[in-house]
């Protein structure tokens, strides 16, 4: 009895978002395309016939909710472990219990593995084994693109549940529960004023846990400040002044912003480029990978029709390296719009790539004797002619931008 009063005093003092978690299906908000009726991961759940899952997708948008579900749903034994705070020898032990929970009761095992992308490869190797042979069923969730963070032999062995940030309808649907709900007084959830659900909204982004997180602290503050309902909605930017924005450098955001830049600078669209820099400045991005792809682009994409694009890059990163953020965002802003305006050539990237692919496709040829230094034409024959050391190949082809329309 002891236990059980601790147990539900532990309860009520959980975050919101830990009281707010579904306990089934039909409680479960969004991801329809996966759990809704009829879909296939519903039904492996509903039939107790999950198979192994990597459960992918941005902070809030019902990962390890649906692991829940799933362990309430389930008759295996349900084991849950988070890839931070444990370990091979964690996992080993689980797997030996599982063996021996079939063994003598055949019971199976699932393992639900968060943040499991903190596995390095090796530790993943590990996990293989006992996914193929089916001793465990692996549950795995990550914020992290599982082409760049999973193992391959293991991943082929997991079905890939892409989840997405909830939908506006799927917040105003989990708002209307908190209204109804009995976690807080009903007089104070009726007046709650419509702005200030919606800066929660805009503020969260799609990530639940952090809307209930807004609303708890939001409730919090209504019930300590003595202000009249209808300033409610302003108080809000107290606890947060901005959106939410996820961003970690081996996620969808990674790639996709960095894309996004390069192609508003090849487009000329320079304040799309300041955009996306500013995303992925404010979303924590190393500048220095910015820079690096800036410097590339300067070459690649601006190339010989305005080579002081290239310098301006350059610049931008020793400025960078100097003084550092904040300050350096600034050079970063001046390197970008200047290639974004620039006319583009692709030229030299063009030109290099045809001699490489015509070095490798004819070998070695020998230099020419007068391109030869002294101290070796010395010793060779006086007059003597060799092929030209490309055969007469043209690589470099000027383009008609900026500089270049002059060198033809």
């Amino acid at each position: 009895m002891a236990s059980d009063l601790f147990d539900q005093k532990a309860e009520l003092q959980a975050p919101l978002a830990h009281r707010f978690r579904p306990h089934d299906l039909s409680e479960f908000l969004g991801q329809e395309k996966w759990v809704g009726p009829g879909r296939p991961l519903r039904t492996w759940i509903e039939r107790d016939q999950v198979p192994s899952l990597l459960l992918y997708g941005p902070p809030g948008s019902g990962k390890t909710s649906l692991a829940r579900v799933i362990a309430e749903k389930t008759r295996s034994r349900f084991v849950s472990l988070s890839a931070v705070q444990s370990g091979l020898k964690e996992v080993r032990e689980q797997i030996e219990q599982a063996r021996n929970d079939y063994r003598f009761y055949q019971r199976k095992t699932v393992l639900f593995l968060d943040e499991i992308h903190r596995f390095n490869q090796s530790q993943q190797d590990a996990l293989l084994p006992f996914v193929e042979d089916g001793t465990i069923t692996l549950l795995g969730a990550t914020t992290e693109n599982p082409a760049y963070s999973m193992n391959r032999a293991l991943l082929s062995r997991m079905r890939v549940i892409s989840f997405e940030r909830l939908s506006d309808e799927s917040m105003d649907e989990l708002f209307a529960r908190l209204r109804s709900s009995q976690e807080f007084p009903a007089a104070r959830l009726e007046k709650l004023p419509q702005a200030g659900l919606d800066r929660i909204r805009h503020l969260a982004q799609g990530d639940a846990r952090r809307a209930l997180h807004l609303f708890e602290e939001w409730m919090k503050l209504i019930e300590s400040t003595p202000l009249p309902s209808e300033q409610w909605a302003e108080i809000i930017d107290a606890i947060e002044s901005g959106p939410a924005l996820f961003h970690d450098r081996a996620s969808d955001a990674h790639y996709g912003l960095i894309s996004a830049y390069i192609k508003s600078m090849r487009a000329g669209d320079a304040d799309g480029a300041l955009y996306y820099l500013a995303r992925m400045l404010e979303g924590g991005e190393d500048p220095l990978f910015i820079v690096r792809r800036l410097i590339i682009f300067a070459a690649e994409d601006v190339g010989l029709a305005d080579p002081r694009a290239l310098q301006q890059a350059v610049a931008a990163k020793d400025a960078l390296e100097i003084i550092g953020l904040p300050e350096g965002r600034i050079p970063l802003a001046q390197a970008t719009i200047y290639c974004a305006r620039s006319s583009k050539s692709r030229s030299a990237y063009d030109a290099i790539n045809q001699a490489i692919e015509f070095v490798r496709e004819t070998g070695e040829k020998a230099v020419p004797e007068h391109l030869l230094p002294d101290t070796h034409t010395k010793w060779s024959s006086p007059g003597k002619k060799t092929e030209a050391p490309h055969s007469g190949q043209t690589f470099y082809r000027p383009g008609d931008a900026g500089f270049e329309k002059y060198w033809k």
